[in-house]
């Protein structure tokens, strides 16, 4: 295989963003080297909140090709929209779609989310709230005795180095167990956390 696609998650895999001149650095690299930039963005929101600035202010204003916009982990019942800022990317598509991906029947319904999603603002309200509750958590655990939370707190996630005798306790039902090794823990917060 040739390689023709760099993919970035934002946030990253760690709940840390990329600066819009992070993300343009990656992409300025992508395209001298004949290859798109691809973003991942189930959690976009969260990162333009975090960074105060508008969608496209991380996405096609600095040189990503290809977008998949998420909004289920920001309030959505469900859906993924597939954002081409170089339309002539998107003109084999409509068939790709097809073949790779599962195509709803009723895509008017999966739109209207989206519409009202973008509209004033309710992305960057859910975003902005699941962020402050990642930034309580963070507040509220940073000071216990055998807690170390090694990342920055960025987005709506918090990672957090906990005692192994409550990761046994708690694995599934609070967090996620990221690195055994480790005792490394995420915890994610969401549009709809109190």
């Amino acid at each position: 295989m040739q390689p023709k696609v760099i993919s970035i998650t934002q946030p990253t895999e760690l709940g840390t963003v990329y600066t819009p001149r992070e993300i343009n650095r990656i992409a300025d690299f992508a395209h001298r080297h004949g290859l798109l930039l691809h973003m991942n963005g189930a959690r976009l929101c969260n990162a333009a909140a975090y960074l105060d600035v508008r969608l496209r202010n991380l996405t096609g204003d600095v040189g990503v090709d290809i977008l998949s916009f998420g909004g289920t982990k920001n309030g959505l019942m469900f859906g993924e929209a597939v954002v081409f800022f170089n339309k002539e990317l998107s003109r084999n598509f409509v068939f790709i779609r097809k073949q790779g991906m599962q195509l709803a029947s009723k895509m008017r319904f999966i739109s209207a989310q989206f519409e009202a999603f973008l509209s004033n603002d309710l992305w960057l309200r859910n975003a902005r709230h699941a962020n402050s509750m990642a930034r309580l958590l963070y507040e509220d655990v940073k000071g216990i005795s055998g807690v170390e939370v090694p990342y920055r707190v960025e987005s709506n996630a918090v990672f957090a180095v906990i005692p192994k005798w409550s990761i046994s306790k708690f694995t599934g039902r609070l967090f996620l167990l990221c690195d055994e090794r480790k005792d490394l823990v995420r915890w994610m917060c969401s549009f709809s956390t109190s």
